[in-house]
């Protein structure tokens, strides 16, 4: 707002700017301010979403990467066609389908998303071949145990997922109550130890058909045999989650290899009940 001032005995008009001298100065003392300030966010902004605007435009919205293959290698369980259909039935920016943008999809997301639906799955690994093709590799999970009741089996990460080919053969864990026998879960405690135990068993010839192992019991485990022998067995830090420490490791390894060595002699071949719960030593009796 301007002040006019008439000067008679001059007969002249004088224009004031109300603020005084003072307003020039504060002015002048915040407009490196306001340019440093603006000039920051023009570069956050450029920082942010340059990223982004150079992927969408040379990538995403690029015709020349378009997904005309689909090279997928199938497992023992599921083949190319039912993991194309499963990556088909991903979720928003997860879902993936001949003729889409190679980039037009999040690559981590949908490989976290696909685990979460195939828990027979151990591990995804997808890779963009430039100009047209993504490559998918997956490892299955081999279980090792049945898991009562029927249809769920674990591997030897104590992961349980649904199978129902070539599993008959397979030990049956029982002890286990329904929530921890849920898909996708991993096991615990004495069930986990029992895993564990199946997976040493198979890693040496020892002659112990074990046919079935109960976890019922939260200090030791108690295992059948093919021909209806029972063995009650513990070992030091079997609650751990790799099966203990070396020492109680080698403890178990000791006692599996004399607990076949015995349990195949003249005079063990009559026992059926044995206990080897001890650290050095183990019982029979009829």
């Amino acid at each position: 707002m301007r002040v006019i001032r008439l000067d008679v005995k001059g007969g002249r008009k004088e224009n004031r700017k109300r603020g005084g001298p003072g307003a020039g100065i504060w002015w002048t003392s915040l407009r490196p301010f306001l340019v440093g300030t603006v000039v920051f966010l023009a570069l956050l902004f450029i920082l942010f979403f340059s990223p982004w605007v150079f992927r969408k435009g040379v990538f995403v919205l690029n015709k020349t990467f378009v997904m005309r293959q689909l090279d997928v290698d199938g497992g023992e369980t599921m083949s190319p066609a039912l993991v194309r259909d499963l990556l088909a039935a991903g979720s928003g920016d997860n879902r993936i389908m001949i003729g889409m943008p190679l980039f037009g999809f999040d690559l981590e997301g949908t490989r976290r998303e696909f685990l979460l639906r195939a828990l027979n799955i151990k591990s995804l690994r997808m890779t963009r071949l430039l100009p047209d093709t993504l490559v998918v590799r997956m490892v299955e999970r081999r279980p090792i145990m049945r898991i009562e009741p029927g249809g769920l089996v674990v591997d030897d990460e104590g992961v349980i997922f649904p199978r129902y080919v070539s599993v008959s053969g397979l030990p049956l864990l029982t002890g286990v109550d329904g929530i921890q026998a849920s898909q996708g879960v991993s096991l615990t405690g004495m069930a986990r130890a029992a895993v564990f135990l199946v997976s040493c068993l198979g890693k040496k010839p020892y002659q112990l058909p074990v046919t079935a192992i109960d976890a019922a019991m939260p200090d030791h485990l108690v295992l059948t045999l093919i021909d209806q022998k029972q063995v009650v067995l513990a070992w030091d830090g079997m609650l751990e989650a790799c099966g203990g420490s070396p020492d109680g490791i080698r403890d178990l390894l000791t006692k599996l290899r004399e607990l076949s060595r015995a349990m195949n002699t003249p005079a063990g071949r009559g026992r059926r009940f044995w206990n080897a719960t001890v650290k050095g030593r183990f019982t029979a009796s009829d």
